[in-house]
């Protein structure tokens, strides 16, 4: 799911690591140990752009869902309403909810 979204990075860590499978001389100690530390610093950038995006994307699936739930019309079964106190009652009800996607867009952001 995520290989094409970062599709450049691999290929960043994959010229990384190259040099290590076709190469490289394990036989000297200077060359292997910065090897090893140019690998693990591009594997540990990697992950953790990926553990971003794994966070934000949960972060935008939560708030898309609190988004959902909001109800886009009030409607109270227990009154009856004639269609200017209706419109009046929606404009109100329709500024908070407007409000409440507003701050969850934010949030995202």
């Amino acid at each position: 799911m995520y290989k094409k979204l970062f599709k450049q990075h691999l290929e960043q860590t994959e010229k990384v690591i190259a040099p290590g499978l076709n190469k490289l001389k394990w036989s000297s100690k200077t060359i292997l140990e910065n090897f090893v530390r140019d690998v693990r610093k591009s594997c540990s950038e990697l992950s953790h752009k990926l553990q971003i995006f794994k966070t934000n994307t949960m972060k935008i699936y939560q708030k898309c869902l609190e988004i959902s739930q909001i109800p886009l019309i009030l409607i109270d079964k227990k009154v009856e309403y004639d269609i200017k106190f209706f419109m009046e009652e929606q404009d109100r009800h329709r500024v908070l909810c407007q409000a409440k996607m507003i701050k969850l867009l934010e949030d995202i952001k």
